[in-house]
């Protein structure tokens, strides 16, 4: 404090108080210095108390953008899988759709070879005849005559 100040208050205390409580009072005045230091030390670990905070609150603000910035990549991972899915699907739904094409063609090549295919059958032979053969009067065998048979036929696939 001002040096003026304090010698006004130290002769004040001696006039207008009684001796002990002027010397209380005086002791007190005199640890103000001290408290002063105290403060001063106070403030000076208050200020970077505030300091490390302020460091603090910007680093929890940082995780939390991480943290905000990881919830939004799991999202868009998820929504990748399931596009990448749907994708999956839709690939195998025309990969089926062509086969079921392929095999119609192919069946209808096949059937359409079959049904142009005509069948032809060629029969040369005899029927009738054999049987019991007759003896004529000479002793010879004779047997009927058998009738030839030149059949040709064709059929188309049905």
């Amino acid at each position: 404090m001002n040096a003026k100040l304090d010698k006004r208050i130290h002769d004040a205390i001696k006039e207008n108080l009684p001796q002990q409580v002027g010397e209380t009072l005086q002791k007190e005045l005199a640890k103000i210095p001290e408290y002063e230091k105290e403060l001063i030390l106070l403030t000076n670990k208050t200020k970077d108390q505030d300091k490390r905070i302020l460091k603090m609150e910007g680093m929890l603000s940082d995780k939390d953008k991480q943290i905000s910035k990881f919830y939004n990549l799991e999202a868009k991972g998820t929504e990748l899988k399931e596009k990448e899915f749907a994708l999956k699907v839709e690939k195998l739904e025309y990969q089926l759709e062509a086969e079921k094409s392929k095999t119609i063609h192919a069946n209808a090549i096949a059937l359409g070879l079959v049904r142009n295919v005509e069948y032809r059958t060629h029969t040369l032979g005899s029927q009738g005849g054999g049987g019991i053969g007759i003896v004529d009067g000479q002793g010879y065998h004779h047997y009927p005559t058998p009738e030839h048979v030149d059949k040709t036929e064709t059929k188309g696939a049905e």
